[in-house]
């Protein structure tokens, strides 16, 4: 994702140190170029002329050329023999030509593909806010505290897992019967082998160049495949590391979360009838509001377009997308308005419209988050908006970008949000996204704020790593390691760790936190694929535990921040709906949302609706967590919930 500077309007106030390059200054050669396959490449699919793309996986510099982490090398296919009934030995031979030279236009530079690593087992990560010192702490929800070490604080990604060593110059290392021949096909491309099968290389295969310059200047035979016709200029660089066996990263974790133990957790069970009450204590229809939801429009996953937030005892913002014509001058291009969100603030008790709001978004995700003291904040245009329970504006934050991510802790005080920086130009993106399939990944600038939209810290990473996850004293990390292993990790403002939980999951994990300071994790059993939830606190004792039907989507839970309670929504689909397959909003065919007590877990209530919205927004606690608002079958349902 991208960098950009961030003004806050409402204040006067600019940050240029946001405006820091990303991009090293070219320096003198000294060592290879460390990058990374963007997509599988196989000998029997590949075309001869064919392009490959790599990425720069370090900061790198030399010949003239200063390329950033994330960067772009251009290859080709220079021979492509798969293996025949004939011929057993199959042949791929690559050479680079072209580079991201300190900027996002491509530059003519060639490179000689030096040594070959399989990929390194895949690591979720997100970006870590670390204190540098706080020897006196930081309370918990003491905005005030945090403001004051923002010169104290940086914000950092980790890097992946380390592969077990690196590979030495004309060698391939960790893929079987594969073999490497440095400068020894045509158009002095590297060479790669295989006897009796295809040679293949994953998506994220680790690579090693070296600029031709460089290499075919210190060493007059590089097409020597043994240690004796090691270039002497970069060969110190292209050593052996042994890592650490006692690293987290080869540890294999014991899958366990903690227990379940009554009577400070509770196992989830289906609702009983008695349960749902037959009625909701108000129901408002809002059809006449403008709200005409395309139930017939197929969609992958739920999506963002409707959206509830209580702003007082009886007042509740419903924004939803009126699926209006949006107006597009001129040739379509990334900002360009995509769809428009009409929001109502309704007082439910009177039934009666107080404020309407119309916005415009370039993106389809979510635009609605609810802040402390019935506040709202909202995604328009191109900047961020706070708004008070009248529904007036109080301060705004210019986004010089499109949002990528936007977190909010528990207690509404502290915001994390990303905001997508290009990283290439438009006719190397498009060329990307054409040989990938999807977008290529873009650099994102992660401000951490209060929500005044102060900053207390920042830094640069990159679309693939995972947002992160606030809590009202620290943040959450998620660290993937093989087979199906996961380490979920609670880090403090004071920068201590704490292991929360190692477990399994046939599923990438899905984290979230909520009011009044609680974590959501939504994984899949390894066999069956069956999703299950768990509610925890930020020492890892569990709050509520359980599973969901395979017919049952979108698990999710919302709180309020002066609330005792929670709630958990369930969508019911029809038996034809399959995961991660087109389906429509009449294939849903009820939602149950129900709610929990924070302190233990114990079920409060559990309420049905028919014809819910296929979105993740349809339902908000109140303040108190005594009411209950759920947008399902074209009303606004208002439901008494016991609180106790």
């Amino acid at each position: 994702m991208r960098l950009f500077p961030l003004v806050l309007l409402s204040a006067g106030v600019c940050f240029p140190s946001v405006l820091r390059s990303s991009q090293p200054e070219p320096a003198p050669y000294k060592g290879p170029v460390k990058v990374e396959l963007l997509k599988y490449l196989s000998v029997r699919q590949a075309q001869v002329g064919a392009s490959v793309f790599v990425r720069v996986t370090s900061d790198w510099s030399g010949a003239g050329c200063a390329l950033g982490r994330g960067a772009i090398i251009e290859g080709k296919v220079v021979v492509a023999v798969p293996r025949t009934k004939h011929s057993k030995v199959s042949q791929l031979a690559l050479s680079f030509s072209a580079a991201q030279c300190g900027g996002t236009e491509m530059a003519s530079i060639p490179f000689l593909l030096a040594a070959v690593s399989a990929a390194p087992a895949s690591q979720l990560s997100v970006p870590v806010i670390r204190n540098m010192g706080n020897p006196r702490g930081v309370p918990q929800g003491a905005v005030s505290s945090l403001q004051q070490l923002s010169t104290q604080m940086e914000l950092a990604a980790p890097a992946k897992t380390a592969p077990v060593r690196t590979p030495g110059f004309g060698e391939v290392y960790g893929i079987r019967g594969v073999n490497l021949k440095v400068a020894a096909g045509p158009e002095r491309s590297s060479l790669l082998s295989a006897k009796d099968r295809d040679v293949a290389l994953d998506e994220h295969t680790e690579l090693l160049l070296v600029p031709s310059s460089v290499a075919f200047a210190a060493s007059p035979s590089p097409t020597s495949n043994s240690p004796s016709g090691q270039d002497k200029s970069f060969g110190s660089d292209i050593s052996v590391q042994a890592e650490d066996p006692t690293s987290d990263s080869m540890r294999t974790p014991n899958p366990a979360f903690a227990a379940c133990s009554p009577p400070s957790c509770s196992t989830d069970l289906p609702a009983a009838k008695e349960e749902i009450p037959a009625h909701a204590a108000r129901s408002i229809s809002i059809q006449a509001l403008g709200y005409a939801p395309r139930l017939k429009a197929e969609k992958i996953e739920l999506d963002h377009d409707e959206s509830i937030a209580w702003l007082g005892k009886d007042r509740v913002l419903l924004a939803f997308n009126p699926h209006r014509l949006v107006h597009r001058e001129g040739m379509m291009t990334a900002d360009a308005p995509l769809r428009t969100i009409h929001a109502v603030l309704l007082n439910v008790a009177e039934n009666r419209v107080l404020g309407t709001l119309d916005c415009e978004l370039s993106d389809s995700g979510r635009y609605l988050w609810q802040l402390s003291a019935d506040r709202v904040l909202v995604h328009a245009g191109h900047e961020l908006r706070i708004y008070d329970s009248q529904l007036q504006l109080k301060s705004r934050l210019l986004l010089p970008g499109p949002l990528s991510f936007l977190r909010i802790s528990p207690n509404g005080e502290l915001l994390s949000l990303g905001i997508i920086r290009e990283r290439h130009s438009p006719a190397l993106h498009a060329k990307l996204e054409g040989d990938l399939g999807y977008p290529p990944a873009e650099d994102v600038d992660v401000l951490v704020v209060d929500n005044d939209f102060r900053t207390i810290a920042h830094t640069t990473t990159t679309s693939e790593i995972l947002p992160p996850t606030l809590l009202n004293e620290g943040q959450l990390l998620l660290l993937s390691q093989p087979k199906h292993h996961f380490r979920l990790e609670f880090l403090t403002w004071q920068g201590k760790a704490t292991t929360l939980a190692q477990f399994t999951s046939g599923c990438t994990p899905e984290l979230g936190s909520f009011a009044p300071d609680l974590v959501f994790v939504h994984s899949c059993q390894v066999s069956s694929k069956a999703p299950e939830f768990r509610v925890m606190r930020p020492n890892g004792q569990l709050v509520l535990k359980g599973t969901a039907d395979p017919g049952e989507l979108g698990q999710e839970a919302r709180g309020e921040t002066a609330s005792k309670t929670f709630a958990v929504r369930f969508l019911r689909a029809a038996p034809s709906v399959k995961f991660g397959f087109p389906f429509r909003g009449t294939d849903l065919l009820g939602e149950e949302v129900r709610v929990y007590r924070a302190a233990d877990g114990r079920r409060l209530a559990a309420i049905h609706a028919e014809a819910p919205a296929p979105s993740h927004g349809g339902y908000a606690l109140s303040p108190d967590g005594s009411q209950l608002a759920v947008m399902a079958d074209a009303r606004l349902s208002i439901y008494a919930v016991p609180t106790n």
